[in-house]
């Protein structure tokens, strides 16, 4: 996990050519909060459905793609 992590955030460098940390950073915290969906998820439900995996990728993608788009 921490060396697919690792790949995507180098090749999130070139997301934001003005700001070559920022895709780096969205890919992160991203991932942080895929890690609390899904805790969540698995505390609520008592364990991990096929809706909570779902729900996690799509809250996700929409994140990355809202950190990369918004560049100030």
């Amino acid at each position: 996990m921490v060396t697919g992590t690792a790949v995507v955030a180098l090749l999130a460098v070139p997301a934001v050519p003005d700001r070559p940390w920022q895709g780096p950073v969205v890919v992160l915290a991203a991932l942080a909060v895929a890690v609390g969906l899904l805790r969540h998820g698995v505390r609520r439900l008592g364990g991990i459905t096929g809706d909570v995996l779902g729900a996690t990728v799509e809250v996700v993608t929409t994140l990355v793609y809202l950190g990369l788009v918004l560049s100030g």
